[in-house]
């Protein structure tokens, strides 16, 4: 039975599943150009991330950092990226593990990537990425509204993409309202307990400083 083929495949799942590993399994043997992400510790003060260029078999290190956890450095995938992707022009398959919302927020590397593709597949994934990388940020941007300056939730959350889709089909969103759920209504329920007594506490002052004239 013939295998069909395809010009460009996007993978997609939860991180840690596995995404990577299968994807080096794959294409062991194969002449890659484009990049693989990494994220590891014991470099910086903070886990941190590196763009490693396929063709050349890096090993992570200052010279490829691209940001450390909990920041967004476009500029470092602007230098980085389009250079990894310009080592395509003599290989089998061109990898880009992966594409987040620090990736589309990038113009310069964001170009490289959709030079690499084409046609009507360049006009998607530009959408794509932009929609997503804008729905993130408006998403986040909320929520630290609701619980306050100090918590950033791109660091809390490890850069993670809210307007994704998770591994049971929900956007993660969804899935990270329902967690916090349970918190938010104890939350509330403590805050109303809080100002019933309040009020309460008032009211006996108010009936004590009247008894007392």
């Amino acid at each position: 039975m013939a295998v069909p083929c395809t010009e460009h495949l996007f993978l997609m799942g939860r991180k840690g599943v596995g995404k990577s590993t299968l994807l080096r399994a794959v294409l062991e043997g194969k002449r890659l150009g484009g990049f693989f992400t990494r994220r590891i510790t014991g470099i910086f003060e903070r886990p941190s991330i590196h763009l490693l260029r396929a063709a050349e078999g890096q090993q992570p290190s200052p010279e490829n950092l691209v940001c450390l956890c909990g920041e967004r450095r476009t500029d470092l995938f602007d230098r980085l990226g389009p250079a990894a992707l310009a080592d395509a022009a003599d290989c089998d398959v061109i990898v880009m593990d992966e594409l987040g919302p620090s990736e589309a927020a990038a113009l310069e590397f964001q170009k490289a990537v959709l030079a690499a593709l084409d046609g009507d597949e360049q006009q998607r994934a530009a959408a794509g990425l932009a929609l997503l990388n804008e729905y993130d940020g408006k998403i986040k941007k909320l929520l630290t509204g609701i619980f306050g300056a100090e918590n950033d939730f791109d660091a809390i959350l490890g850069g993670v993409n809210l307007a994704g889709v998770g591994a049971n089909g929900k956007r993660v969103v969804q899935n990270l309202l329902e967690a916090l759920t349970p918190i938010l209504r104890e939350g509330a329920e403590r805050r109303l307990t809080a100002a019933a007594d309040a009020a309460a506490a008032r009211a006996d002052a108010a009936r004590a400083e009247r008894g007392a004239v």
